[in-house]
């Protein structure tokens, strides 16, 4: 029910596209902290991405009493042909049973790499083999690109 509640809150902030990977450590009944990811257009300024972690942090603080780190996952917001990866990359990965979600999608074009998490449920008993396969169908797409896969477990919702 919290980390629910903190995602919803997160996502209610002005730019932030997604929120992923929140841990929370509890410390006592009126201690935590922990971390959290959100996507964010890669235009945004220094500022801006300043701005916008400090106000995450501030109403999570008030309103759950857990201090947040807040990471950066940028989407490229400006290529058409990443944005084709991105989807392919998407869809590949989530046609997979056992893969929750995925997220953190970053490509470098000119070194042809193409780095993305999976989410994976607790009951896949070989993540490896689950990464590989969906390297393989993003490989199929995109020979020329090196896929880096990295699998997240699912700690909260």
């Amino acid at each position: 029910e919290v980390t629910r509640g903190i995602a919803a809150l997160i996502r209610t902030v002005d730019g932030v596209q997604g929120v992923y990977d929140l841990i929370l450590h509890n410390y006592g009944p009126n201690y935590a902290i922990g971390s959290v990811h959100i996507e964010l257009p890669d235009t945004f300024s220094a500022k801006e991405i300043h701005m916008i972690t400090a106000e995450i942090q501030h109403l999570v603080l008030t309103e759950y009493h857990v201090f947040l780190t807040v990471g950066i996952y940028a989407i490229d917001t400006q290529d058409e042909e990443l944005a084709e990866i991105r989807r392919v990359v998407r869809e590949s990965a989530l046609s997979k049973e056992g893969v929750l979600n995925t997220h953190g999608i970053f490509i470098r074009k000119n070194e042809k790499t193409v780095n993305f998490d999976i989410l994976v449920d607790f009951k896949v008993r070989d993540r490896a083999a689950l990464a590989e396969e969906i390297r393989r169908d993003v490989n199929l797409a995109y020979p020329d690109y090196s896929v880096i896969i990295n699998i997240d477990n699912d700690y909260s919702d």
